[in-house]
């Protein structure tokens, strides 16, 4: 607020940053935390809500459960907790939550959303490379890429991808059974999310095992409300698992064949099999190598050669100047 003071403006009047020809009014920016407490607690909620129950829940999640309002400049004064979206990784840990469950046995429902929060912090996955192992060495398009000597991490492998679903539906199914009824039903994902999530998966990704509707169940205890997307796959699970044993450890000659069989599919219905060998060239190509180590080891090798041309022409170009 400093930054953007400027002696031109009226006192609390400053430019806003991303909207021009536009200003802020900040009547409270002198105000202290306690303040604005004494504020809150001595005048009415406009909106019609209680402040009290904003204050005990300041003091909920506070370390310790006490938040004092200050008398004297020696006193800790309450405000300091973080609220904010329970998933958000931006910080190590969420200090607000813990102290809100160890200080309330109201509020131990919410322990398997700290839980989970702490699973899909990517600092914590796997140190010291956090989430690195978990995530395939290809990018979305299929591409290795080479950053300072070491491939750029791509998407989730589909393992994990598995892992995080029934986790988030199993602290979903935990969080219902223990919170208070006047919370309601509490939805961390919702149909239309699971709907799309199967769509990717099946479609763009060609994994034609299906396997949300037996991840929801797995989870859930409920049967998932399925949805077509098209003609349906000839082969089912049992036929992919079988796949997956004849290819062996070479996990990139099944996902090949596997591409290939969807690909199949979804075209041979179609009025113009348009695009098809497009897509072909690009399942192939995405699973050309053997494996990890051989993908790497080529475009390490390419990206090498790439600087060394780059060298050579600043080269040239440095001796035509001289000349």
């Amino acid at each position: 607020m400093a930054k953007r003071e400027r002696d031109t403006l009226p006192a609390k009047i400053n430019p806003n940053a991303s909207l021009p020809n536009s200003y802020i009014y900040s009547p409270i920016e002198e105000w202290s935390n306690d303040d604005v407490w004494f504020f809150l607690l001595e005048w009415d909620n406009p909106w019609g809500h209680d402040n009290q129950e904003l204050f005990e829940l300041y003091q909920g999640a506070t370390e310790g459960g006490e938040c004092p309002l200050v008398v004297t400049t020696g006193t800790p004064s309450c405000g300091d907790s973080r609220f904010g979206c329970w998933v958000c990784t931006l910080v190590e840990k969420d200090k607000s939550m813990q102290a809100m469950i160890q200080n309330d046995t109201d509020k131990k429902w919410m322990r398997p959303l700290l839980e989970l929060r702490g699973e899909i912090d990517f600092r914590a996955m796997s140190q010291p490379n956090g989430d690195r192992a978990l995530r395939d060495y290809r990018r979305m398009n299929g591409a290795v890429q080479i950053f300072n000597g070491r491939p750029i991490p791509g998407p989730y492998k589909q393992s994990f991808r598995h892992h995080l679903l029934k986790r988030v539906l199993e602290a979903e199914a935990e969080v219902n059974r223990h919170s208070p009824d006047a919370l309601g039903k509490v939805t961390l994902i919702q149909q239309e999310e699971l709907d799309e999530i199967r769509r990717i998966w099946i479609m763009e990704k060609h994994e034609v095992e299906d396997a949300l509707p037996n991840i929801y169940r797995d989870a859930t205890g409920k049967t998932f409300d399925a949805r077509n997307f098209g003609a349906g796959f000839p082969f089912g699970t049992e036929e992919m698992e079988a796949l997956k044993t004849l290819c062996g450890e070479d996990a990139n000659l099944f996902e090949l064949v596997r591409s290939v069989l969807s690909l199949e599919n979804r075209h041979h219905i179609a009025l113009r099999r348009h695009g098809i060998f497009k897509a072909l060239d690009k399942a192939v190509e995405k699973n050309l190598h053997a494996g990890e180590e051989e993908a790497v080891s080529e475009a390490l090798e390419k990206e090498t050669r790439l600087q060394a041309v780059h060298r050579e022409r600043d080269r040239e170009s440095a001796t035509r100047t001289r000349a």
